[in-house]
């Protein structure tokens, strides 16, 4: 991770630049500026003909690839709302919403009642009245290990 230089031109000496997400140690590269490859392949369309197959074909490349992350931040975006629609009438604490928010932008790992206290900032207690709550309602299911190994999902009605 590396600080951003708010109102500057962007600078690669340390790498590429780069649209990550996720946990430290578990980063997840969204999009990579690929700077090198757009000077090579002009400076090969530069050379001797007019033939600008190789510039057009990297140009329709990077637009499909444009194509495709936008689809799928659109998808997360309408499955998020989708989501919001289909539990709107359920009553939902603040922190209820808060976790199921984490949930919903990809939560890793598995929840459980010592996750949601810690990410919720709350007690075992309350965590475990909130989670039991969403269980009711139909918006987590109980993954099928118990005791200690308790962990919750979100419910696949929730899901889709």
């Amino acid at each position: 991770m590396r600080a951003v230089v708010v109102g500057a031109w962007r600078d690669d000496r340390t790498g590429p630049i780069q649209v990550v997400s996720g946990a430290v140690g578990r980063e997840r590269v969204h999009y990579e500026a690929e700077r090198n490859a757009y000077y090579d392949v002009l400076e090969q369309t530069q050379q001797g003909s007019l033939d600008v197959t190789s510039w057009m074909e990297w140009l329709i490349g990077c637009l499909g690839r444009a194509i495709a992350a936008a689809e799928e931040g659109l998808g997360t975006v309408l499955g998020r709302a989708r989501f919001w629609e289909r539990f709107e009438a359920v009553a939902l604490n603040a922190r209820q919403r808060q976790v199921l928010t984490r949930l919903l932008d990809g939560f890793d790992g598995k929840l459980t009642s010592s996750k949601y206290a810690k990410l919720a900032k709350c007690s075992q207690d309350t965590a475990a009245r909130d989670m039991r709550a969403l269980v009711d309602q139909g918006v987590l299911i109980r993954n099928a290990a118990g005791g200690r190994s308790t962990s919750y999902d979100l419910a696949p009605s929730a899901r889709s």
